[in-house]
């Protein structure tokens, strides 16, 4: 599954997006830690209803950034022919069932994340609203929120190999988290501060140089 490829050295495979992701992850915590004033890591913490656990508010704030372009994993595959042939048999094979209409991944990660977080047991019923701010922030991460009823076509996302990859990519930051989960609470105030920490996290991350120093190193 390809991340980035633009920019980069035609001769080797696209950037990966789970590296991509834990790229993003890692950065989010970076600003936590290097760029967000006191004020406004409290400020969060109180938002999630965890201001007596900063240190696990810091891990949620990870996982919006490491699950911001999990909409990359539906039809998105498909916009890059060179990054497209490194994909599996069976994902492939899904192509002709999947919708023809293009959508943006922002919008897709906002329609899938909400079942991959139930799916992993990352959000419990009584969370399915804090959740879905989640994926709101996740469906801002370009700089502009979604409605939910902005949603994608259904099979844009891809049958049961593409919902697989989801759940493993975003399994793969979760664990790398120390598997947060969603907090209990998370208003809408909070959600606005964390989405300006995944943009800039996303953008930092996106600098061709990173993306094509790593690439060649792997």
């Amino acid at each position: 599954m390809w991340g980035k490829s633009r920019g980069l050295d035609p001769g080797l495979p696209p950037y990966p997006l789970i590296r991509h992701l834990l790229d993003a992850a890692a950065m989010a915590l970076h600003l936590w830690d290097a760029y967000l004033s006191e004020n406004q890591r409290v400020r969060i913490a109180e938002g999630m209803g965890l201001a007596a656990d900063l240190g696990r508010a810091r891990a949620v704030v990870g996982l919006c950034a490491g699950l911001h372009d999990i909409g990359k994993l539906s039809g998105f595959q498909f916009c890059s022919s060179r990054g497209s042939q490194y994909l599996s048999a069976e994902l492939h094979g899904d192509r002709a069932k999947m919708s023809a209409e293009r959508f943006g991944h922002d919008v897709a990660g906002l329609q899938s994340v909400k079942k991959v977080l139930v799916d992993l047991s990352l959000a419990a019923d009584g969370e399915l609203r804090v959740a879905e701010r989640l994926a709101e922030v996740i469906g801002g991460h370009h700089g502009r929120f979604h409605r939910a009823e902005d949603g994608v076509a259904p099979a844009f996302l891809g049958g049961a190999a593409w919902a697989r990859q989801r759940a493993a990519h975003a399994a793969a930051v979760c664990e790398s988290l120390g598997v947060p989960g969603v907090p209990g609470v998370f208003k809408a105030p909070a959600a606005v501060l964390v989405t300006g920490v995944v943009i800039l996290a996303d953008w930092l991350v996106s600098q061709e140089g990173l993306s094509s120093g790593a690439a060649a190193r792997a």
